[in-house]
Order: C-alpha cells, then sequence, then structure tokens
C-alpha cells in the first residue's frame, strides 16, 4: 500500500513539474516580445505591462492547477478494478490476506474471544472494498452471536442476510445452513430456536402442522440450496428422504414410489459430494467435513438396507468419519464411534461384536474425556425414550458389550431397561 502511495505521489509532482515548465515557457516568450522603450522617467510604459501580467498569472493559474492535481492523485485513488472470487480466490482468502482486522477477528473466533471478535468484525467493516466482503463480514458477525448464546440475535441476523439484496448467493446459503445448524446443535437444550427460526415468511410456510419437525427443516434446506448447494444441507436432505424411503419400505408402498424418494435421495447426495470436493481444502469450512461424512454414512447405511448401496460402501464412510472427526480432539469422534456402533448392531449384530466393544470402549474407559461430547448427551436422553429404534438399539449395544452397560447404569439408565 505504501509503495502504491509513494509512486502515485511521484507520477503527480512528475506531472505539476512538467506544467510549470510550460508556464515558464510562456513567460520567457512575453519576455522576448517586450519592447526596450524606456520613458524619461526610467520607468517601463505601462503597456509593456500587460504581457508581464498575463504571463506571470498564467504561471500562478498553472501552479495551483499543477498542485490541486497532485493533491486529488494522492488523495483521491484511482477506481480498482473489481476483484476477481473464484473456489481458489475466495471472499474468505481475500479478506485473510488484505484486512488485518478480518485476520485478527478470526484468530480471536478460533482462540474461543467470540465477544473480542465480533467487535473486530465490525472494525473489519470499514475495510471492505465490496458487497461481497461486507456480507462475508457480517456472516461471521452474525455466527459470534450464536457462538455466544445469542440465539434470537442470531436468527434475525441470519435471515436479514438472506433478504440482503447486496448479499451473494453463497453468503445467504450459509446463513439457512446455520439456521438449521444451529437447531441440530443446540435445539434440544433452547426451544426458542424452532419456534424462532420458523416465523416470518417464507419460513413459516416451511412448518406443516402434523408434520415432523425434520420435515419443516428439510424443506429450509431445500429452500437454501436455491441459492447454493452445500455439503451439510444436502447431507441433511438426503438423511430425511431416505428414512422416509424406509419407512414406506415398512409400510408396505409401491416399489414405484419408494424408487421415486430415492432418486431424491441420490440427487442430493450427489450435491452433497461436490460441494464436499470444495470445502474439504478450505481451511474457513473444512471442520464440518466430518458431519458430512457422518451423515453420508448413515444416509448409506439405509439405503444398503432398502437394496440401493453396499453395507461396505456405509462402512468406509463410517470409518472415515471416525478419522476425521478424530482429528478434532479428544473426544470429538463420539458422535460417529457411536452412530458406526449401531450401524454395525443393526446390520450385523453379533456376527460384528469384537468391532462394536472396539468402537464403544473408550466411552467407559476414557468417561471425563467423553463426559462433553454431544453423544454421550444423547445416549443419557434416549433412556426415556422407550418407543424409539435409537432405545432399542441402544439396549441391543448394552447385550453386546457389557462395559458398555456399565457406563448406561451411570447416566441413568436403570436395571429393569434391560430386562
Amino acid at each position: 500500500m505504501t509503495q502504491r502511495v509513494v509512486a502515485r505521489a511521484v507520477h503527480a509532482l512528475i506531472r505539476a513539474a512538467a506544467m510549470v515548465v510550460a508556464a515558464a515557457r510562456v513567460i520567457q516568450q512575453v519576455r522576448n516580445y517586450m519592447p526596450e522603450e524606456i520613458q524619461p522617467a526610467g520607468e517601463v510604459r505601462a503597456k509593456n505591462y500587460v504581457p508581464l501580467y498575463v504571463g506571470f498569472g498564467t504561471l500562478g493559474v498553472l501552479v495551483i492547477i499543477a498542485v490541486g492535481y497532485a493533491g486529488t492523485r494522492l488523495i483521491v485513488p484511482p477506481e480498482l478494478p473489481p476483484i476477481s472470487y473464484t473456489s481458489e480466490n475466495t471472499t474468505f482468502d481475500v479478506l485473510s490476506r488484505t484486512n488485518t482486522a478480518f485476520t485478527d477477528a478470526t484468530a480471536l473466533a478460533d482462540a474461543g474471544q467470540f465477544e473480542l471478535a465480533k467487535t473486530k468484525y465490525q472494525e473489519a467493516l470499514s475495510g471492505a472494498v465490496d458487497s461481497q466482503q461486507r456480507a462475508q463480514i457480517k456472516y461471521k458477525m452474525v455466527s459470534m452471536d450464536e457462538l455466544l448464546g445469542n440465539y434470537s440475535g442470531a436468527i434475525s441476523g441470519y435471515k436479514a442476510l438472506v433478504s440482503d439484496p447486496d448479499a451473494y448467493d453463497y453468503v445467504q446459503a450459509y446463513a439457512i445452513q446455520s439456521l438449521g445448524l444451529m437447531y441440530y446443535t443446540f435445539g434440544h437444550d433452547h426451544p426458542e430456536i424452532l419456534s424462532e427460526t420458523f416465523t416470518g415468511e417464507p419460513y413459516a410456510s416451511f412448518r406443516i402442522k402434523g408434520e415432523s419437525v425434520n420435515a419443516a427443516y428439510r424443506r429450509l434446506f431445500e429452500y437454501g440450496s436455491t441459492f447454493k448447494p452445500l455439503a451439510y444441507a444436502e447431507a441433511r436432505i438426503a438423511d430425511w428422504y431416505v428414512r422416509e424411503a424406509v419407512r414406506m419400505q415398512e409400510s408396505g408402498a409401491s416399489e414405484t414410489d419408494i424408487a421415486r424418494i430415492v432418486t431424491l435421495v441420490k440427487a442430493s447426495l450427489g450435491r452433497m459430494d461436490a460441494d464436499l470436493e470444495r470445502i474439504q481444502e478450505e481451511p474457513n469450512e473444512k471442520r464440518i467435513v466430518p458431519t458430512v461424512i457422518l451423515r453420508k454414512a448413515e444416509v448409506l447405511g439405509r439405503l444398503s438396507r432398502l437394496g440401493e448401496a453396499t453395507t461396505n460402501e456405509a462402512e468406509a464412510a463410517y470409518q472415515q468419519a471416525v478419522a476425521l472427526a478424530a482429528l478434532g480432539g479428544p473426544g470429538n469422534d463420539g458422535f460417529a464411534r457411536f452412530n458406526y456402533a449401531m450401524f454395525l448392531s443393526q446390520a450385523f449384530s453379533e456376527l460384528r461384536r469384537d468391532d462394536i466393544v472396539s468402537l464403544l470402549q473408550p466411552f467407559y474407559e476414557q468417561p471425563d474425556v467423553y463426559a462433553s461430547s454431544p453423544a454421550t448427551g444423547f445416549i443419557r436422553s434416549q433412556r426415556a425414550e422407550v418407543s424409539s429404534l435409537q432405545h432399542t438399539t441402544i439396549l441391543d449395544l448394552a447385550k453386546l458389550d457389557d462395559g458398555f452397560k456399565e457406563h448406561l447404569m451411570s447416566l441413568g439408565w436403570t436395571s429393569d431397561l434391560f430386562e
């Protein structure tokens, strides 16, 4: 930046000097034509002053113009060409290179200092050079509200970004995806997330009386895909449809109707895979990849029950999900391990006992590590959901692994549940 300013200053001063030289030449020409007659009193006749005044006046005007031109070039930089954003040069990438406040805010957010990060993002807005950068920074500010537990403010903020005519499609799609992800991350403990998400249009129309909450969120994610199909949203869409296909099979629906739903599942998986290729190389986004892969594994597991995928395909995805989640730190692989164990129990039962025990052992051998895992909270909550498939599968896991059964007892499950 300093080099550009210096270069601009030198250029302006050279132009100013050229103008002064031109003015000097005018003066010299005027002097060459001035007569030599002198009055007896030794004064130049008044008529001979006229060219002199004209010459010096011209010089003054040109100097003023030159100085003004130089100042203008220094104070008002020339308009820069628009930035070309690509998958290799994203808005986030450009801001990280050119906006110091944005870089500082990102570092603060990564360190868990969300309040300070939000303040820094606000500061970064003044350095944004176009509407795309402003939208990206605003999205980051809203996400800080969510992480601070201000869910009402975050919901309003995300919706405002969706309706902002200056926001670009990726930010709008991410804002909608974040509305859904907020519920699946924090919604069990904060019912206001559900109620406030589906207020105002088009959101209120997504929740239909008599239908499940998951159906409402599927419509929300589908709305987001009209802006841009994103991996997590598409995985959630595929998950809803594959569950519906399994339900239809169990209720005796026609093969034609089931095949129609399976087509929707595979279409969403295709869009999910396409976006996964993009986000796997993005430091700002790849942290959600394990969650997406786990959801993909569950979809493939259900497709295998329909004869539309193999158990090997599902297992490969589960194994990838466990490995990627483990990179996030101790206990971060809890849900991947637990869901993989449930899949093996449902698909193979005792045939895969050793693998199931291996997956579940960390929960009871390292209880402190997994105490804060969302999987532990989910397992505890399923104690009262006696009619759910998850409740039944957890009991099946306890039959295969005595250590896990004792762990369930420590989480509030009672002995009568195992009878």
